[in-house]
């Protein structure tokens, strides 16, 4: 039997293994999650009422291959901290956040105390980011639903990840074209707070590891995670808008409708 990995928490998003989860606080544009009443405003992810939850099946889908895999063996032998359902989302661009945002500049100052001050500040985002709330990548994703399928589950860095790839051919083409939208933003974001936005891997985030060790180690059972994960249904998931999110962790995001 595999040696537990010693569960020494170095990952910031992770506070302690029950979990909780340690204050992150940032700014990312995601998909608005479908079946979802959107309204103007500012909205938690979590008090969001989900008119038609058959779609976000694949959603339960994932729910079911954590609770399938055994979350409480993963969380002894491997410090696994699994995401809670009503979290899952789909990012599209991170933006600023408090580990990421440095450095002086009228801009950068104006961003970090509006990311400070969330999520009651969420609403001065437009005149503080606009290029952010004003994003090509909304507009054009309104334009170009997309529908996703997984297509496998992944560890990257401290994430467990299932990974999502177009559905169809059209959704390959939509995919493209946000991804040009999308480039623009990261434009932006360099040009005018100087972040550095990691390449995108569209994925939904099932859980965490405590350690970059506990990840490594966990690798030896991604078969059985993508073996859960092929025995089941494989629903897909269709995207139709995005909005811009704000987050003071890793489970409370707040939708700002404008």
């Amino acid at each position: 039997m595999t040696e537990a990995v010693p569960a020494r928490i170095t990952n910031p998003k992770v506070a302690t293994l029950a979990p909780t989860w340690r204050r992150f606080r940032g700014i990312s544009v995601l998909f608005d999650n479908p079946g979802t009443r959107l309204a103007g405003g500012v909205t938690p992810l979590e008090a969001m009422q989900v008119d038609a939850p058959d779609r976000q099946r694949l959603y339960d889908e994932l729910a079911g291959v954590v609770a399938q895999v055994d979350a409480g063996a993963m969380r002894d032998r491997y410090g696994f901290c699994p995401l809670p359902r009503f979290s899952y989302h789909v990012t599209i661009c991170d933006g600023p956040n408090e580990r990421t945002l440095s450095g002086d500049g009228a801009a950068r100052h104006a961003a970090a105390t509006l990311i400070a001050r969330l999520p009651a500040s969420l609403h001065l985002a437009p005149a503080t980011l606009p290029y952010v709330c004003g994003a090509a990548v909304l507009q054009v994703v309104r334009a170009d639903r997309i529908t996703f399928a997984v297509s496998s589950v992944a560890i990257w860095r401290h994430v467990l990840a299932a990974r999502l790839e177009p559905a169809t051919a059209p959704s390959g083409s939509a995919l493209a074209r946000v991804a040009r939208a999308r480039a623009e933003l990261v434009d932006d974001l360099r040009a005018e707070l100087g972040l550095a936005v990691p390449a995108w891997r569209p994925h939904v985030s099932l859980g965490y590891f405590p350690n970059g060790a506990a990840a490594r180690a966990a690798g030896a059972t991604l078969p059985r995670w993508n073996g859960a994960l092929a025995a089941g249904d494989t629903s897909t998931i269709t995207f139709a808008s995005a909005s811009v999110y704000g987050f003071t962790d890793m489970v409370s995001f707040v939708r700002l409708g404008l």
